[in-house]
């Protein structure tokens, strides 16, 4: 198991693909988490940043562009899906560019758990954006719709029972096609809320 966590969480010197883990929003080398037994390294903290190879990266994310494909090495990344990148040159380093799809999932490697979900969809250009389906662990939490030049955020909370959360966006219909992410923040919770199966 510990080989598991130690390939999810490795980060190469360099490598801006790595998956920044955090405890008080600082990464962790593998040394030291190993040396912390991982009980004290801090809750899990993911912070991804949608948008064009050669994008500004807002300040503590981890880029996203469409070439990002889920691997479990990185231990993130686009799954499924055709996925297609802009940049619109205006705005924060966190807004100006995106991520659009049909349908794409995206997915992440997590310890089991309850979590926040942060996300921003939209687009500060000159296109609006109706009826994005929001699918987290394949139940639909959402359906956006955004002006031309709009940005949205919204908050989920979610269970995860094994090991992955997964982030599927969909067209649902509308004059528009695609579905555009913007950005997205995970924070650990804590452990999953008890159910009942009937």
């Amino acid at each position: 198991m510990l080989r598991s966590i130690r390939r999810r969480l490795r980060r190469k010197t360099g490598d801006r693909s790595s998956c920044r883990i955090s405890a008080s929003r600082r990464a962790l080398g593998m040394e030291e988490l190993e040396s912390r037994h991982l009980l004290t390294a801090g809750p899990f903290e993911a912070h991804f940043d949608f948008g064009t190879a050669v994008s500004p990266l807002a300040s503590g994310y981890v880029p996203v562009t469409e070439s990002t494909a889920y691997s479990g090495p990185r231990g993130f990344g686009w799954q499924s899906g055709v996925i297609y990148s802009r940049d619109r040159g205006v705005g924060s380093a966190l807004e100006r560019d995106f991520n659009f799809t049909r349908q794409g999932t995206f997915a992440v490697d997590l310890p089991n758990g309850r979590y926040a979900v942060d996300a921003a969809f939209g687009d500060v250009g000159a296109y609006g954006h109706d009826h994005v389906g929001v699918f987290l662990e394949g139940t639909q939490v959402d359906d956006v719709t955004t002006d031309a030049g709009q940005v949205v955020r919204r908050h989920y909370e979610v269970d995860v029972f094994d090991g992955q959360l997964t982030l599927e966006l969909r067209d649902l219909g509308g004059y528009d096609v695609n579905a555009v992410i913007e950005s997205l923040d995970i924070s650990a919770l804590g452990p999953p809320l008890p159910w009942i199966s009937i």
